[in-house]
């Protein structure tokens, strides 16, 4: 029995259409959920009048965008944005390893070498400096190896020191 080859067109192109639906339409409820959290993050970091009050209200809408699925990205995204917004203020690298610690560790890590080889090591920024070298010693923790890095991390948090003496 030979299909005709018009009949299997509609049916595939029936499928693509019920594929495309079951594809969108959880977005849109996902959104709505969402998007009450979200949006009023967004607001209070329009109405934001210093580089503080803005990083506050990008780290919320970074935890608000952690409880979408799929979200953690998006919130890495404006963690990242709220400590470029104030950086020297140690909260949102508190507040990022807070939310991303756990299974999003690797990103976690990530995104604190980044921020530390990006900011400057002066006496303004030295208490987010050692809020980054914490976050990192404490996302390495979890991981199956340590890598040398965290390992020298530690050791200067602990506030290990070498002892140079004069003899060769």
């Amino acid at each position: 029995m030979d299909i005709p080859w018009r009949a299997a067109l509609l049916v595939v192109a029936a499928a693509f259409v019920v594929f495309l639906l079951a594809k969108l339409l959880p977005v849109r409820m996902r959104r709505a959920v969402i998007n009450g959290p979200l949006a009023a993050a967004r607001a209070r970091l329009r109405d934001a009048k210093t580089d503080r009050e803005r990083a506050e209200a990008l780290c919320d809408a970074a935890e608000a965008a952690l409880a979408a699925p799929f979200g953690r990205a998006r919130g890495a995204a404006y963690f990242m944005r709220a400590m470029r917004a104030d950086p020297a203020w140690p909260g949102a690298v508190t507040r990022a390893t807070a939310a991303l610690s756990g299974r999003g560790a690797r990103l976690l890590r990530r995104m604190m070498w980044r921020r530390l080889a990006a900011l400057p090591w002066d006496a303004q920024h030295l208490p987010v400096v050692r809020a980054l070298a914490k976050a990192i010693v404490d996302a390495g923790k979890g991981a199956r190896s340590r890598s040398p890095q965290t390992e020298v991390l530690q050791r200067m948090l602990a506030g290990e020191s070498l002892e140079l003496s004069g003899k060769d």
